[in-house]
């Protein structure tokens, strides 16, 4: 049982280099007012002065309000910034302020690289950007932090390095034992700040969901999930099975046709009062970049097929499906239709997941069978 107190949470890794070339610097580099050049890295470390309102950091899709950042610095910053401040030094009327970044980026990296350096409680969930909110991120996905707390003694990776393998991507999730392990190395030989100490991994009890409790266990309001799969499995697919017509399957994995030509792959079609009904699942529809691109590939369609279960390979006629289709993430269940929201919007379900159960299941339902045919 949760300890009164304790939060539950999500956790990832992000890693923060530095680039390879005085170019790439520069195209990393924000100015300030002040015609002073900071980098990421500076922001981090004064936050509340260079950025009060907070900031926006690389994370995955499934972080949401409340789960853990944990910030490690590569063993390659540090030699990237001795290598780059060298260089430039040896350059003849170089811009000072470039000088002084690099002094600043070496110093740091000095001290924390190849080490978890600070963490920060995630203020909201992950959103996806048309363009980066002004720095060197590959990502187009990030989530909002308002706080970060260093350690005063770093956790090196020799330390973890047989808990946590960190490879080439910037983000790594990390699962309960890790999260408990680094929790336990960092506050061997530092004071954990308030918002870690209270924290423990959110995946504590979806071995015990079944058919009658999905909604006790999977809706509950600090439940996380940690990928589409596990959102899947432990309560998409016990929606799917309640709320289509009885004695029908819920198809997956379908592939979709258009005049005889495939659109794309449709997560599910359920029967809702006679009428097959395409269903998307995602982790966050906020971080996805294009969603209704992406459903235009499942509504009005003429026809599809499972890929999986024992109906593969069957076709399915959707002469009656015209444009309508559900969309569910973690925050809840979203109707669509002509290429809109019905009555929501990204973030704002039709039905938050949280209020779902055995007698919203049958309004949700008998609604969307009111919309689908008006």
């Amino acid at each position: 049982m949760r300890q009164k107190g304790k939060s539950l949470v999500q956790s990832c890794l992000t890693s923060v280099s530095f680039p390879d070339t005085l170019d790439g610097v520069l195209g990393m580099v924000e100015k300030q007012s002040d015609d002073k050049w900071i980098t990421d890295t500076d922001v981090l470390l004064n936050l509340d002065v260079l950025s009060p309102e907070g900031t926006f950091w690389t994370a995955p899709k499934w972080i949401t309000t409340n789960d853990i950042l944990f910030f490690y610095n590569t063993k390659r910053a540090k030699t990237r910034t001795s290598k780059l401040l060298k260089q430039a030094k040896g350059i003849s009327g170089l811009d000072g302020d470039l000088i002084r970044l690099l002094e600043r980026s070496a110093k740091f990296t000095l001290e924390y690289s190849g080490s978890i350096f600070a963490c920060s409680p995630v203020s909201g969930i992950s959103e996806y950007f048309t363009k980066d909110p002004g720095s060197h991120f590959d990502s187009r996905c990030f989530a909002p932090i308002e706080k970060v707390h260093f350690f005063e003694n770093p956790l090196s990776s020799q330390q973890f390095s047989n808990i946590l393998k960190i490879g080439q991507n910037t983000l790594t999730p990390i699962y309960r034992q890790q999260f408990e392990a680094i929790k336990e190395l960092l506050a061997k030989q530092n004071r954990l700040p308030e918002f870690l100490e209270q924290a423990e991994f959110g995946d504590l009890t979806f071995h015990n969901v079944d058919n009658d409790n999905w909604y006790e266990i999977s809706c509950q309001p600090d439940i996380r999930f940690i990928n589409e799969l596990q959102f899947r499995e432990y309560l998409l697919n016990y929606f799917l099975d309640d709320i289509k017509d009885k004695k029908t399957p819920v198809l997956k994995e379908c592939q979709c046709y258009r005049r005889k030509s495939p659109t794309g792959f449709a997560d599910y079609f359920v029967s809702i009062n006679g009428k097959w009904i395409p269903v998307e699942a995602k982790m966050n529809i906020v971080a996805e970049k294009d969603l209704f691109a992406q459903l235009s590939r499942y509504v009005e369609i003429d026809s599809f097929k499972p890929t999986v279960g024992n109906k593969r390979g069957a076709f399915f006629e959707t002469a009656q499906v015209a444009s309508f289709c559900l969309v569910a993430d973690q925050s809840g269940i979203y109707m669509t239709q002509k290429g809109k929201f019905v009555d929501s919007d990204y973030g704002y379900p039709n039905w938050r997941r949280e209020d779902l159960n055995k007698v919203s299941v049958q309004e949700i339902r008998e609604k969307i069978i009111e919309i689908s045919t008006s």
